[in-house]
């Protein structure tokens, strides 16, 4: 397929060839070099080129990693102005650890206003526990994301006393379905010998464990529990567990009367639902009709089984949901009896909710489609068309099927106006992330570049943004040119060349020919899943440029006579891109053609995008989108969506229309044919 291809080959084959392969394009451009001469380091002495400067740095990072604290004091003035020299103290405060109490450190973050790298945090923690340390682990760790340091900050929350933060974190960390790490366990002791995890929480937890059928979690969970009554409600679990109807029959009024009784009828209610969910609601309504008033006290299991109704698009979750009181209508809740309603293709049941939304949630684009919708269908046509054109020009699948609804062009323009030389210097040369952000990028430290960027979210306005994408994208970090532009409210301001870029353009256009699947379609999928970062990896341990499980990967590879792949080699871009896309092609085979139920297999399974074909068959196919179980799939597919359409404009001068992605069998075959 022939189409417009920006020329980026000659960068991708120098990335390609070459050990340093950042650097190489990072100086490939006469604005590049001006950017590295001379946006000022505030630092520069008078006979250190930028150049020297970075060398320097790498040798004093190798003497404070011997511990050459001698070598490293003569080399300490010359980088006192560096951008990068806090990273050189953190090392200092490690390599000569005696030197520096504890407070000193505590100070010295505080100054640096730098994202402090996990190694340095991971041993200052380490340190702090040792030394009982409470007050400066409450203080410094509270955003930690890891298991382990969360325990130990929910534990020094306790020791310092500061009891109302403790508390909801003690209870996140406790209610979890498998066992914790070993660093949770003097939190867990402490809260067991205080009476903070007393028998509801120790119960709640078992509910969790026994549903996972993990028996030697929940055995030692049950021992754990203090009374004579909460043990007869360990015992009873095990019963429910094995057979909740029956269970729930005939204790079902003693239960009613007890909290520990209640999350048993949950428990019990979401087993029998788990099996068949007509069998759930026969049993419900078996037992309203012969205890009404224990069902006053029932709105939460009333909640949690309506949401297993509305995820399996069952006939009654709209009511299930509708008939919640009005406390427990959270935005979840909300938002599920909008797809309920949807699903159902009950256009007043769809206003009547969205009404019910708060103001926020409401004017986000998704709603103010359906409610458009939702009034077009019930007639009142003319309002429907100016919501619609309300978000008719924004990039994204709500404005583009608004524009379909009203038969105007996408919002395509390249028109945006690039920024100087002369303004892009100005707007980040005093910004200190920025300056740090280019010498990590000079020193192919790309992580560590990734890092500052997360820390300067919210800390800029507009016109840094853009300036900063502009310039990431002409230095080909790509990733990071995206980021950037993630941040400005009027993402208008930036060509779309930038926003959505087209590296390893060799790459991709040999894998296209190969499998036959348009080159839009394959940049559609890496920008989503790894915004072009060849060597990223998942916390579900996908790898690489379009993001693929190691079975998948050796999967594919054997069906294509090729070698099983390390996961290392799965970091290389042909490898990765070849794979990808004979994966993706497989799923379009299997789905027939159809991009929207392979885009779906693609991210959750192609098991579960069959299943969710079979389940619910809506006439029209956005409201098979908009209806996906999976928030995170739904989502995924309608940014690839969208993305289609951004990058064919971007290759073809023009696009097909949303609509003919979720309207047409077989959209390839329609490609293949020229009919687009």
């Amino acid at each position: 397929m022939q189409g417009f291809y920006p020329p980026l080959a000659k960068s991708e084959k120098m990335r390609a060839n070459s050990k340093n392969l950042f650097l190489t394009s990072f100086l490939a451009t006469p604005l590049l070099i001006f950017c590295l001469t001379f946006l000022p380091f505030a630092a520069l002495t008078a006979n250190s080129s930028p150049s020297e400067l970075r060398k320097t740095f790498v040798e004093a990072e190798r003497l404070l990693k011997k511990k050459r604290l001698s070598a490293w004091y003569k080399l300490k003035p010359t980088l006192k102005e560096y951008p990068l020299y806090p990273y050189l103290l953190m090392r200092e405060i490690r390599a000569d650890s005696s030197s520096f109490s504890n407070t000193e450190i505590s100070e010295y973050i505080e100054k640096w206003e730098v994202p402090v790298s996990g190694y340095f945090f991971s041993w200052w923690l380490s340190r702090l526990h040792a030394q009982k340390d409470w007050s400066l682990i409450a203080k410094h760790f509270a955003k930690a994301r890891d298991t382990k340091t969360r325990c130990r900050y929910a534990y020094a929350l306790y020791k310092s006393k500061q009891f109302e933060k403790a508390y909801p974190n003690l209870e996140k960390l406790w209610l979890y379905k498998r066992s914790r790490p070993d660093a949770c366990d003097p939190l867990f002791q402490f809260g067991l010998k205080n009476g903070i995890i007393d028998d509801r929480l120790v119960f709640k937890r078992m509910l969790l464990t026994q549903a996972r059928k993990n028996r030697g979690l929940t055995n030692y969970l049950q021992s754990l529990l203090r009374s004579k009554n909460a043990k007869q409600w360990g015992h009873e679990l095990a019963k429910a567990h094995k057979n909740p109807r029956d269970e729930l029959t005939e204790h079902f009024l003693k239960w009613s009367q007890s909290e520990f009784g209640r999350d048993l009828i949950e428990y019990a209610f979401v087993r029998i639902a788990r099996r068949d969910l007509n069998e759930s609601i026969q049993v419900w309504k078996k037992l309203k009709n012969r205890h009404p008033a224990a069902f006053s006290k029932l709105a939460a299991v009333q909640k949690t089984l309506a949401i297993r109704f509305a995820l399996y698009h069952h006939e009654d979750a709209y009511r299930w949901l509708s008939t919640l009181p009005t406390e427990l209508q959270d935005r979840k809740a909300l938002r599920l009896q909008v797809r309920s309603a949807l699903a159902s293709e009950s256009w007043q049941h769809v206003l009547d909710t969205i009404d019910l939304m708060d103001e926020e949630e409401a004017s986000g684009s998704e709603w103010i489609f359906w409610r458009a919708r939702a009034l077009h269908e019930v007639g009142q046509t003319e309002i429907a068309d100016e919501l619609w054109r309300s978000i008719a020009s924004e990039l994204n699948f709500y404005g583009f099927l608004a524009a379909d609804r009203l038969g105007l062009d996408y919002a395509l323009s390249e028109a945006a106006e690039s920024l100087s030389q002369e303004e892009i210097t100005e707007v980040t040369a005093k910004v200190p992330g920025f300056l740090r952000i280019r010498e990590w990028l000079a020193l192919n430290r790309m992580f560590s570049a990734r890092r500052e960027l997360v820390n300067m979210k919210n800390t800029q306005n507009d016109t840094f943004w853009q300036a900063a994408a502009e310039m990431f994208h002409l230095w080909n970090w790509h990733d990071g040119a995206v980021r950037a532009t993630f941040q400005i409210e009027q993402p208008s301001k930036v060509s779309l060349s930038v926003f959505y870029p087209i590296p390893y353009i060799k790459t991709v256009r040999k894998e296209a020919k190969r499998y036959d699947v348009p080159a839009h379609w394959i940049y559609g999928i890496m920008r989503q899943e790894s915004l072009f970062i060849a060597d990223i990896r998942s916390s579900a341990g996908a790898i690489g440029l379009m993001q693929l499980l190691p079975s998948t990967a050796r999967m594919t590879a054997k069906r294509h006579g090729l070698s099983k792949p390390s996961k290392a080699q799965l970091t290389r871009a042909s490898l990765n891109v070849r794979l990808g896309t004979a994966f993706f092609k497989q799923l379009l085979n299997r789905m027939d053609g159809n991009p929207v139920h392979a885009l779906a297999g693609y991210n959750a399974g192609p098991s579960r995008s069959f299943a969710w074909q079979k389940r619910f068959r809506a006439s029209d196919p956005a409201i098979w989108v908009e209806t996906i179980p999976f928030r995170e799939t739904r989502i995924y597919v309608k940014k690839v969506l969208a993305n289609f359409i951004i990058y064919d404009s971007l290759f073809n001068g023009k696009s097909a229309r949303i609509r003919n992605y979720l309207e047409v069998a077989d959209v390839q075959q329609a490609y293949s044919s020229g009919e687009y």
